[in-house]
């Protein structure tokens, strides 16, 4: 069966990127939480998509001119403000897949985040990665997900070391597998979809399972359980 990616935890229900959404991920029986990663100005990796804390918090500052300790601060006045990933791999069990959504794609945060994943020896983790540069790097440290722009460089990501391929909904081919290299994992909704990033519909998810999509990325893990569940053959 396809496999289920939290897409930030499960974002519909909980604050993105937190521990609520992790745990409700798990809950909802997913079989990996997606989430993503930046480096604080003290080398600490943290948990958040945005650059900047203004959507989370009001606060035009970058989480990369930010050292841990100042997010502790804003913490008292946004609890669970972008934890730690340690914090996901102390809350996330180990039987439950990552998707680590690396933003930070400097030589010097790579090399960071490589000794963090030695260190915490955490199996079924995935990296996911946007650049060449980025997956030639980290060749060898964990499986690579490859979140090329629109697939359009899918072989060149192979080429490179990736493992799996990102793919948009609409970029999904209608009649065959979309990719003969290398597993497919999709991103739902988005572009020309008429829905928000990661949210499913239940007809267009079991398409994406009828042509061979190895996993997908949705915003409610729970819903997509129930989508991709068969009928019992007596009320088909």
């Amino acid at each position: 069966m396809m496999r289920i990616v939290a897409h930030r935890g499960h974002s519909a229900r909980y604050k993105e990127n937190s521990v609520a959404a992790w745990r409700g991920a798990v809950k909802a029986g997913t079989d990996l939480v997606e989430i993503d990663v930046r480096f604080t100005a003290d080398g600490y990796p943290v948990c958040c998509h945005d650059p900047d804390l203004a959507r989370l918090a009001s606060d035009p500052r970058f989480i990369s001119d930010l050292e841990l300790g100042d997010l502790a601060e804003l913490r008292d006045v946004h609890p669970g403000l972008v934890p730690e990933l340690g914090d996901a791999f102390a809350e996330i069990p180990a039987g439950t897949g990552l998707l680590l959504d690396v933003k930070d794609e400097l030589p010097r945060t790579l090399d960071l985040l490589a000794v963090v994943l030695k260190q915490a020896a955490r199996p079924n983790c995935f990296l996911g990665l946007h650049s060449l540069q980025a997956v030639r790097r980290m060749v060898g440290v964990a499986p690579i997900v490859a979140l090329s722009p629109r697939g359009s460089d899918s072989d060149a990501f192979v080429a490179a070391g990736a493992d799996i391929i990102r793919l948009w909904e609409p970029d999904v081919p209608s009649s065959r597998p979309p990719i003969d290299a290398a597993p497919v994992w999709v991103t739902a909704g988005g572009e020309e979809t008429g829905r928000a990033v990661g949210e499913i519909d239940a007809s267009c998810l079991r398409r994406l399972a009828e042509r061979c999509v190895a996993g997908v990325l949705v915003n409610d893990p729970e819903a997509a359980r129930v989508a991709l569940t068969p009928l019992p053959s007596g009320l088909i």
